[in-house]
């Protein structure tokens, strides 16, 4: 998938979209705790350290370590909607973030001229929103 152009105002409204769905998420504790990927504030190091201290415990310890190529590319809309849906969280918000994937346009400069086609499965590579919805959807393996 090409790299994403958003214009500048499209950033900020999907950079204060994100900021009020993560508070959102973080406030009601909606991220299994063993989740690490692109959490902010949880490291590898964090990581780490539970899994020695579960050794020292001497308690059986499995990590499941996803290495998914083309993540980004492969999440679906529906998938994306139906995490949103599940958030009890204020329709305005969820409905403008779904607005964004549902009527989002991909463009392509060919010889015959500007080609363009609906953009209907991913995240836009480079969103800020991207990993937020990719850690809502990857919840459910988890939980």
């Amino acid at each position: 998938m090409p790299a994403t152009l958003l214009p500048t105002i499209g950033k900020i409204f999907e950079k204060i979209l994100f900021q009020r769905i993560d508070i959102h998420i973080k406030a009601i504790n909606l991220l299994h705790p063993n989740q690490f990927g692109f959490r902010e504030g949880d490291t590898i190091e964090q990581l780490v350290e539970k899994i020695q201290e579960s050794k020292r415990n001497k308690n059986h310890t499995l990590v499941v370590s996803l290495d998914i190529q083309g993540t980004f590319d492969h999440l679906q809309n529906s998938s994306i909607h139906n995490n949103l849906d599940s958030l009890d969280f204020p329709s305005n918000t969820t409905e403008n973030l779904k607005d964004i994937l549902r009527y989002g346009e991909v463009a392509m400069e060919t010889s015959q001229g500007p080609f363009f086609w609906p953009h209907q499965q991913s995240c836009a590579q480079g969103s800020r929103t991207g990993t937020l919805l990719w850690s809502l959807v990857s919840n459910e393996i988890l939980s």
